[in-house]
């Protein structure tokens, strides 16, 4: 009878727990696993809204779902050679394709009006909680806009960690976009 070490339950745990985290970053929802010890919970939403002169005019909440790319960077991260590059950056694009898992950078990604690809802001949330949120405030009108994209480098191609979509949104000059990308992984009750 084969009896696993301390060491190579630990490793099997945690190869456990990354594999329900990219499984449910991958589905975009709530997936719940069950262990001998406790069920653990991954949620993933994006947070939009758009506030023009002091009153908010477009809010919506949406899931999102983890690229190929940012399976990968997972990987990397637990178990392989990490990066120093956290997950941070927030982009937007106004093209009308649905997102596609083996996207690596957000098509027709918005460059200019002040809605160009920015670092966003850390808040830890609690254990196992947090968000990274960013305020664009538009510098010229922009219309269409409707995908978001969450990176781990201020640009290039090749670092499109997850994506999301948002019914069509326009800016006018001075508007702001507030995005925040939240996530939880909790023991479930």
């Amino acid at each position: 009878m084969f009896k696993f070490s301390r060491q190579d339950r630990k490793l099997l745990f945690s190869l456990l727990f990354l594999s329900v985290f990219v499984s449910a970053f991958t589905l975009g929802r709530s997936t719940t696993i069950f262990t001998h010890e406790d069920r653990v919970s991954f949620e993933d939403t994006v947070l939009f809204i758009i506030i023009r002169g002091g009153v908010v005019v477009y809010n919506h909440t949406t899931k999102n779902f983890i690229t190929n790319l940012g399976l990968d960077y997972c990987k990397q991260q637990l178990g392989g050679t990490p990066t120093t590059d956290s997950a941070h950056y927030i982009s937007l694009s106004a093209n009308t394709q649905a997102p596609l898992q083996s996207w690596t950078i957000l098509p027709d990604e918005i460059v200019t009006g002040g809605l160009e690809r920015a670092a966003g802001v850390y808040t830890s949330l609690g254990n196992g909680q947090w968000k990274i949120e960013k305020v664009f405030t538009a510098t010229a009108p922009i219309t269409g806009i409707q995908i978001s994209g969450l990176h781990w480098a201020l640009s290039g191609d090749s670092n499109l960690f997850a994506v999301t979509t948002m019914p069509a949104a326009a800016l006018q000059t001075n508007d702001q976009l507030v995005i925040q990308w939240q996530v939880t992984i909790a023991r479930a009750a």
